[in-house]
């Protein structure tokens, strides 16, 4: 099963998301990049790059992340 995880940022940068415990690909979106549809051929398009995090069973990460200029 496929399930995602969407957190937007504040003014100063900062975010907040939580989920189950699995392995996630970080993708960042621009405001103008709303996608049609998230599908397995949308996400396969833009993982190659993505950073990938694992959250284990009761497992708090806190992570400074910096989206690729573009």
């Amino acid at each position: 099963s496929t399930s995602y995880l969407y957190a937007v940022a504040k003014g100063d940068g900062s975010y907040s998301a939580s989920g189950a415990p699995a392995d996630y690909l970080i993708i960042f979106l621009r405001a103008t990049d709303q996608p049609l549809a998230v599908n397995e051929a949308w996400i396969r398009s833009r993982s190659a790059n993505a950073q990938r995090v694992t959250l284990l069973p009761g497992e708090h990460k806190t992570l400074d992340l910096t989206a690729p200029a573009q």
